[in-house]
């Protein structure tokens, strides 16, 4: 994923364990390589991260990580 959204892959390890907060641009990329991800919810901690949830692969995992930090710390600094 952190290759596709076109970051250092250390970067993105570092957002998904809460040691960073994502950019905007980061949340941007991360919604258009992967269109069910909910912007609205990266964005305002509202609504479902996932469009449509099935089984999750390791980076699928990986990017709900990424949402419920983002969410958190959106939530913390609106």
């Amino acid at each position: 994923m952190a290759e596709a959204c076109e970051m250092p892959p250390g970067t993105f390890y570092n957002i998904i364990n809460g040691e960073r907060k994502p950019s905007y641009s980061t949340i941007e990329k991360v919604c258009l390589v992967e269109s069910r991800i909910s912007a609205e919810y990266l964005l305002r901690a509202e609504g479902d991260p996932l469009r449509s949830i099935g089984d999750e692969s390791g980076d699928r995992k990986a990017l709900r990580k990424v949402y419920e930090i983002s969410g958190e710390q959106l939530a913390k600094h609106p």
